[in-house]
């Protein structure tokens, strides 16, 4: 009998490769010295408008996939301070890493649907002569006068970045 153990933290590689090749089934990830790079693969259909129900749809089809993996990323972050640390110490470690706070402010939106000090939308963005869409995040604590705005793949790098600081994988970079 096969046991996936959720106690042990040795399992928690198979979840860390499950999110890695989901990401890059959306994502072309490109690891360079100083940065990541990513290029969506989320591709629009080739003969409609950008406009379009068709271009919409696409869209709409890659939401929950989206959101899949932003609760899976915060899940295994938050698990790999606990581990590490003993405790989730998150006024530290969103201050250490930007946009950390804004992920768990997102993570919670999508898993309670919370309406609790921030609104989130999802926007397309339409990169017409690759004919890709991409995700941005609008955000609005109750505090802000305004929309901020931030790319879902900041998320994804971040993923990375904390991944590889707190030496969880190493990256290859070039």
């Amino acid at each position: 009998m096969d046991v996936y153990d959720l106690n042990n933290s040795a399992y928690l590689s198979e979840d860390i490769e499950n999110v890695i090749d989901r990401i890059g089934k959306l994502y072309e990830i490109r690891f360079l010295k100083d940065k990541i790079e990513f290029t969506s693969k989320i591709m629009f259909p080739e003969n409609a408008s950008w406009v379009s129900d068709e271009t919409t749809k696409v869209f709409n089809e890659a939401i929950p996939v989206i959101k899949s993996i932003i609760t899976d990323i915060y899940s295994i972050l938050e698990g790999i301070f606990v581990f590490k640390n003993g405790e989730f110490d998150k006024p530290k470690e969103e201050k250490k890493y930007k946009y950390l706070k804004e992920l768990r402010e997102f993570n919670n939106k999508l898993k309670h649907h919370n309406t609790k000090k921030v609104v989130f939308n999802l926007t397309s963005i339409i990169n017409i002569n690759q004919k890709t869409l991409d995700c941005i995040i609008q955000y609005k604590y109750d505090t802000d006068a305004k929309i901020k705005i931030l790319s879902l793949v900041q998320f994804f790098q971040l993923f990375f970045v904390i991944m590889e600081a707190e030496k969880i994988i190493e990256l290859e970079r070039k």
